[in-house]
């Protein structure tokens, strides 16, 4: 099971992984549905505890950044043909910015 895989990796300082499915997040996406993949993503989020998640799954609403309790910073991308998002991180310092075709927009 993923989350046997999962736990080998707790307190391994990981820094950034990309997933593909959701993590359930009803505050910031009140209209998700608490499927088994969303849960799942949301229980490997809590056990690694990274410093930066990024996904991309949801194809509408363009970005929104979230910040779990334990530090973890969570981005949504949605770089569909509609809303063309993209990220830049800047690893010297881990900051982020948020580009929409050619235009900054955080």
């Amino acid at each position: 099971m993923i989350l046997d895989v999962v736990e080998k990796l707790r307190g391994r300082n990981i820094d950034i992984p990309l997933i593909h499915e959701t993590p359930y997040l009803p505050n910031p996406f009140p209209f998700m549905r608490g499927s088994f993949g969303s849960r799942t993503a949301l229980k490997v989020i809590e056990i690694i505890k990274p410093r930066i998640v990024f996904n991309g799954h949801m194809h509408f609403g363009g970005y929104k950044i979230y910040k779990f309790s334990f530090g973890t910073k969570y981005v949504y991308i949605d770089s569909s043909q509609q809303n063309r998002y993209y990220v830049v991180l800047y690893t010297n310092n881990m900051k982020l910015e948020i580009w929409r075709d050619l235009e900054k927009v955080n």
